[in-house]
């Protein structure tokens, strides 16, 4: 939340880029680092950011100052790494490329922007994420749950299934409860097939021997040893099934597999309207201790 303060402290480093002498507002980092902006940019380009409900004024103003003289210093809860690419995208210049940061510095700025209602800066924020994944997948699902970008969070829910066990027990315990309730019922469709597909190997195997085709080691038991006991494997099953007799004498079953995925459905149809509504507001907490999370 953004608050006004009286002023600066003296000792409060100014950014290398916002150091204008012109300025009319003083932002102020959560790691106390000065920027020196303009009123107008902040009200052209966002919502919220300056709030004139909280807004303060300089104490060394007179009550007959003209209000144009008149510097507002807000304090702000966001990083001085994470304002200074947000006063970018308001700013009389070309946007900053995201492309090659880190994600632990753009996934703040997309909170910032939501939460300011930076829309230039949204589209840019947005491409960052969808090429991101399937890295981060966890961080990129609640965060477009939270912003109410249907088509992010369906694009970013398989890619979660397909997560190691251990990676998933611990995004799981930093998830808000309505997020993992969802993810349980959308992971158990996965699970309910991919059981079922791995039953249908062995029966293949057990019915036929291995490949009638003579090449060894490369049967519907290998089919099963690739996908590693993760359903999420089965998001390209004829990468899956390459190489195999599974892919030569068995087209069917890779077709019959894949439709079956496909039929799960998007994320988004497991969560409801006030899951993607109230998951911004809800603490963010853990399982309690004596429920296990079965991955």
């Amino acid at each position: 939340m953004n608050t006004a303060c009286d002023s600066e402290s003296p000792k409060d480093p100014i950014s290398e880029r916002f150091n204008a002498t012109d300025h009319d507002v003083v932002l102020i980092s959560n790691d106390h680092v000065v920027f020196n902006f303009y009123r107008k940019n902040i009200k052209v380009h966002s919502v919220g950011l300056l709030d004139t409900d909280t807004k303060d004024t300089n104490p060394l103003a007179t009550s007959n100052a003209d209000p144009s003289d008149v510097i507002d210093t807000i304090a702000v809860d966001e990083t001085s790494k994470t304002l200074d690419l947000l006063l970018q995208f308001m700013s009389r210049q070309l946007p900053p490329s995201l492309e090659g940061l880190p994600f632990t510095d753009v996934e703040p700025l997309t909170e910032a922007v939501n939460k300011y209602g930076v829309y230039a800066a949204l589209p840019a924020c947005r491409e960052f994420m969808w090429n991101t994944l399937p890295k981060h997948s966890f961080d990129i699902l609640a965060q477009a749950l939270r912003h109410g970008d249907r088509d992010l969070v369906d694009y970013a829910a398989p890619f979660t299934v397909a997560e190691k066990p251990q990676h998933v027990r611990k995004a799981l315990l930093g998830l808000p409860q309505a997020l993992v309730i969802s993810w349980i019922q959308y992971r158990g469709a996965w699970d309910e097939i991919f059981q079922d597909a791995c039953q249908s190997l062995l029966d293949m195997t057990l019915r036929e021997g291995g490949c009638r085709d003579g090449h060894v080691g490369a049967g519907p038991g290998a089919v099963a040893l690739r996908m590693k006991g993760r359903p999420g494997s089965m998001k390209d099953l004829k990468s899956i099934v390459l190489g195999t007799c599974v892919s030569r004498s068995h087209a069917t079953w890779v077709t019959e597999y894949t439709a079956k995925i496909n039929a799960i459905g998007k994320f988004s149809a497991y969560s409801t309207e006030s899951t993607f509504k109230d998951t911004s507001n809800m603490p963010v907490g853990v399982p309690d201790e004596d429920k296990d999370i079965i991955l």
